[in-house]
């Protein structure tokens, strides 16, 4: 081996050890980076070189800047990440609906509703009290605005969570193009064969956060891009991405559609499926002005109150009706409604005008009876009373209905809120595993600093040997 061929190999050992040591610098100083992928130097020794009495080394040479990265475990992550987040979000929604109904309260509906029927007591114990039906007057005006107040909540939760799918939708198509401009600045940085390791550790946090927004798949290609998807439809392929919009069908149903599709984008998981699920369930509206359409599974929040205000609306009138048409012909009395019948949902019940304007026109019994309390006894008795009109409650009194109402909801968001536990513990989980491939340890990075040093200490040395070779040949002279 010639004196030049041993400084050859010195000089690429001093070369890839001083690298060794940026390299676990650069570690050490990202250490609490998020989303640094620890960097490890791929090295192979030299190409030999072939002598009649065999091959001699050339030293030592980097291959490539490495990342410590797992395909398997980053898709283990995003997929935990979008459960996760899919889960806490429509915890967090169905949290604010049970907050519109409020119960239990003293001043909730069950409490209004109760109050109403004990105001038709006290009428029937004074059929010719004006005092006692100015207060089923208020009673009554009070249930309605509770029905209004929570149709008009809902309403306003509603316009936000649709704001915020929006919001979302666009936000995820900003990831995706931004996704593609990496893709296009990956391929070309790796077109020497060498890995773009800043590049896509910026990628990968786009994609980790891609997948909080809703269930994605990643597919590696072979220049180093990748391709996006969302359920089953392409979402980034390469340098091209696509937009996400969101649509509202005349079922009342919101869909998202990808760019370019004309089917809607199937979505568990992640807050866009999240947002999707409490808008097409909890707070869907009814399905318009066609009654054959089918209804949501479980029914929509909205739908239950509407069928409750229904059926306040049209058992009350028909018993208070019935102090006019049970009364003698001769009298030609007209039956009052005690509810506008036009008002039958929770945002448009309301008192009949005739009796918002004179609570005189309240009747206790029939007409021309004047001691008669019989319509006030009915009506009292709805507290416990099966709903006999055309809007039953599935054979519940209208008190046991709404409680089975907030009951369902409280049971549904018990569930969610576990699914939300168990999802945070399973990401967590999937995110320690992930970060002890990738995250850095200072004190292994401590420990290959020392083994580089102490390398290129020895490669140092090398060369003074080599010095003193050729001092030694030069003396010879």
């Amino acid at each position: 081996m010639s004196i030049g061929n041993l400084l050859g190999i010195a000089r690429s050992a001093l070369q890839v050890h001083q690298l060794a040591v940026g390299t676990a610098a650069q570690n050490i100083a990202n250490a609490q980076t998020e989303g640094y992928s620890r960097r490890r130097l791929e090295l192979q020794a030299g190409t030999p070189v072939r002598f009649a009495y065999g091959n001699v080394g050339t030293g030592v040479r980097v291959t490539d800047i490495s990342r410590a990265r797992d395909a398997a475990l980053d898709a283990s992550y995003r997929s935990e990440n979008g459960n996760a987040a899919g889960s806490t979000l429509q915890r967090d929604l169905l949290r604010q609906v049970e907050g519109v109904l409020g119960e239990p309260s003293n001043t909730g509906l069950a409490a209004g509703l109760d109050a109403f029927w004990s105001a038709w007591a006290d009428l029937a114990n004074n059929p010719g009290g004006a005092g006692a039906r100015s207060v089923v007057r208020q009673r009554g005006a009070a249930v309605a605005d509770l029905l209004n107040g929570f149709a008009g909540r809902l309403d306003e939760l509603e316009l936000q969570t649709k704001h915020r799918l929006q919001t979302t939708a666009a936000t995820a198509t900003s990831l995706g193009r931004q996704i593609a401009e990496l893709n296009a600045q990956v391929v070309s940085a790796e077109t020497g064969g060498q890995t773009a390791g800043d590049l896509r550790d910026l990628r990968d946090r786009l994609l980790d956060q891609l997948s909080g927004l809703a269930p994605t798949r990643v597919l590696e290609r072979e220049d180093g891009s990748v391709a996006v998807y969302l359920g089953a439809q392409t979402f980034v392929d390469g340098v091209a991405s696509k937009a996400l919009s969101t649509s509202m069908d005349a079922t009342g149903a919101y869909s998202l559609k990808v760019e370019g599709r004309v089917d809607p984008l199937a979505l568990e998981g992640g807050e866009l499926g999240a947002a999707l699920s409490v808008l097409n369930t909890t707070l869907r509206r009814p399905n318009g002005a066609d009654p054959t359409l089918p209804q949501t599974d479980p029914p929509s929040l909205r739908v239950e109150l509407n069928r409750l205000a229904q059926s306040v609306v049209e058992e009350v009138n028909a018993i208070h009706q019935r102090a006019a048409t049970e009364a003698d012909p001769a009298l030609n009395a007209v039956p009052v409604d005690f509810f506008d019948p036009a008002g039958t949902t929770a945002g448009t019940i309301k008192l009949s005008s005739a009796l918002a304007a004179n609570a005189g026109k309240i009747a206790a019994g029939v007409v021309g009876q004047p001691t008669d309390n019989s319509i006030a006894l009915d009506l009292s008795r709805l507290r416990t009373g099966v709903p006999q009109t055309a809007s039953t409650l599935d054979g519940k009194t209208i008190a046991g209905y709404y409680q089975g109402v907030v009951g369902d909801l409280a049971t549904y968001t018990a569930a969610v809120d576990g699914r939300a536990t168990a999802a945070e513990t399973l990401v967590g989980q999937a995110s320690v595993r992930r970060e002890s491939l990738v995250g850095v340890s200072t004190d292994e990075e401590m420990i290959r600093l020392i083994q580089s040093q102490q390398a290129f200490t020895a490669a140092s040395r090398l060369v003074s040997v080599a010095d003193e070779m050729l001092q030694a040949i030069l003396q010879m002279v």
